[in-house]
């Protein structure tokens, strides 16, 4: 048997077994050696440091907490998210049990709704029409903003008959005044509505003053028994109006 190429071979077979060398025969070099490789390794002392900081085990809070550094669990975050938004005040949950009437409001959904149809029974969107707050207070406020506030028309001298353009469907509190002489003033406060083309006066008080009012297509005619030769005026003040 010989050794050929660090392998045993017998009549010209190799054998499949090397032949392992004494530790003396193995040459040495620094730049290998498994041992100083060990003691040359990289400086891991900053993962050491930032490793040892860490958090364990995590603590979730249920809902947001003030002054916490814990992460919220997802339901808590949900929560508090629909919390901000109180739609209660607004309109109420869209309700199958409840009949509507064209006008009314309803919240669906986490929507504002205002029904087009009467309705009833399970939602059905062609019934409502989606709005927003703020376009439904602008509508109102441009049908009011003309409607607002007091109102006074001055009398011109010697009339006795004054006309006054009035709603649909209204009504007013109404101060007459009118001068009958250097120191003499009638006085009439009353209430007047009007229902289409009905108009009603009520008398709240009086200081000698006949006044009577008509309608005459959307103006009130206000007469009174005796010509005024010092003017007068007349004090509107709207308790509401719709055309």
């Amino acid at each position: 048997m010989a050794i050929t190429d660090g392998f045993f071979v017998k009549n010209g077979n190799r054998s499949g077994f090397p032949v392992v060398p004494p530790a003396s025969a193995i040459p040495y070099d620094a730049n290998t050696n498994v041992k100083d490789k060990i003691d040359t390794k990289a400086d891991t002392s900053a993962v050491e440091t930032a490793l040892a900081g860490k958090q364990n085990t995590l603590t979730f809070d249920d809902s947001p907490t003030n002054g916490s550094t814990n992460p919220v669990k997802s339901d808590g975050v949900y929560d508090a998210l629909t919390g901000k938004a109180d739609n209660s005040i607004v309109a109420a949950e869209f309700n199958a049990g409840t009949s509507y009437t064209a006008g009314n409001y309803c919240i669906h959904e986490g929507k504002f709704y205002k029904f087009k149809n009467n309705h009833s029974g399970a939602w059905a969107a062609a019934d409502v029409d989606e709005i927003k707050i703020a376009g439904e207070l602008s509508a109102l406020n441009s049908n009011l903003s003309h409607k607002v506030g007091i109102r006074t028309y001055t009398l011109a001298d010697s009339v006795s008959t004054y006309s006054i353009p009035c709603s649909t469907s209204s009504a007013y509190m109404m101060l007459v005044s009118i001068p009958l002489g250097a120191s003499r003033v009638q006085d009439g406060f009353y209430l007047i509505t009007r229902q289409g083309t009905e108009i009603v006066k009520k008398d709240i008080g009086t200081d000698d003053l006949t006044l009577t009012v008509t309608l005459s297509g959307n103006d009130m005619v206000l007469t009174w028994t005796a010509s005024n030769p010092y003017g007068g005026s007349v004090t509107l003040i709207p308790i509401y109006e719709v055309d």
